[in-house]
């Protein structure tokens, strides 16, 4: 049952099965509510610390001989850094009150950039998977090919056309 709809219920005119129901509902959202929200705190705070640590491992690691493939997972990272600290957050707030706080505006705009950033990460991930078959299909020309000289501009092809599709 909805937490809206237990809220307006008149428990005078209910059966003792009906006010029985009426008090579970109100029970499972009690402690469903801080269970849920703690457990969507700590998945936000989760996405935010990993994606931290693979850009800084990705960054600091082999800083001379930084692949087009750790390129890749960098970017990727930032887009699930940003959707850490942008996306997630709202949901989590939209989640806790069980409805959307916010304007009207505002969710259109959440929802264009929650897509755009899926949009990347499914592009970015496209993108990987293809720069891998190329690997494994021609690994002497791997590291010769067009998009080893101009990763960066590829990385901002793949953020600039999902970003056009939505």
């Amino acid at each position: 049952m909805n937490q809206t709809i237990c809220k307006h219920l008149d428990i005078y005119s209910m059966s003792n099965n009906e006010t029985g129901n009426f008090f579970h509902c109100l029970a499972y959202h009690a402690t469903a509510k801080p269970v849920s929200s703690s457990l969507l705190a700590c998945f936000t705070l989760s996405v935010i610390v990993t994606n931290l640590l693979v850009i800084l491992f990705g960054l600091f690691s082999h800083r001379e001989q930084i692949s087009i493939f750790d390129r890749l997972l960098i970017s990727h990272s930032i887009s699930n850094l940003i959707s850490g600290l942008t996306a997630l957050p709202t949901f989590f707030v939209s989640t806790l009150f069980n409805y959307w706080p916010f304007d009207r505006q505002l969710c259109t705009l959440y929802l264009a950039f929650e897509n755009t950033l899926a949009a990347i990460d499914i592009f970015h991930i496209l993108f990987m998977s293809w720069i891998r078959i190329r690997s494994i299909k021609a690994p002497s020309n791997y590291k010769n090919e067009f998009f080893s000289k101009h990763i960066i501009t590829l990385i901002a092809l793949i953020w600039l056309s999902a970003s056009l599709f939505w």
